[in-house]
């Protein structure tokens, strides 16, 4: 894949070409400040850097896999202790006890719904004591201007 994008040189001219980049600056050769790469201890060295970077990121690769190994085999353990077939006993309690969260969500449906009538009874009561004591209120105003009257 070659993407070519110009690139203007420090002193463009119409008599220089411009210069075409593939998007990689490789310099195989002697640098532009005129110095020739060293060969000997600063290769060495780097091969020697590039050797350690590469075995740290290999061992943190291997790393990184025995973790997930051993994510694998704790699921698949755990599948496998699933898929073993219930008992007779283990399917009896079972049964014993899903007829016993029936029986109590019965019984708190019947309990629901007898506060909810207690409720509504109440609030029926609330309205009836507001009305009676607007009226008494209506009846004590009357009755203190029957007072002023006299």
């Amino acid at each position: 894949m070659s993407f070519a994008s110009r690139k203007p040189s420090q002193s463009e001219s119409s008599a220089t070409a411009p210069v075409i980049s593939s998007g990689f600056d490789v310099c195989d050769g002697p640098t532009n400040s005129g110095q020739a790469p060293t060969k000997g201890t600063d290769t060495k060295e780097q091969m020697h850097d590039n050797l350690q970077q590469d075995r740290k990121w290999t061992a943190g690769i291997l790393q990184r896999n025995a973790g997930w190994n051993d994510h694998r085999s704790i699921m698949a353990e755990a599948k496998g202790r699933t898929q073993t077939p219930a008992t007779l006993s283990d399917m009896q309690s079972m049964l014993k006890r899903c007829e016993n969260l029936e029986k109590e969500v019965r019984s708190l449906k019947l309990n629901l719904a007898f506060m909810n009538r207690k409720d509504s009874e109440q609030t029926k009561q609330v309205e009836e004591l507001q009305k009676q004591n607007e009226k008494m209120r209506d009846e004590k105003e009357s009755l203190l201007e029957e007072i002023e009257r006299i």
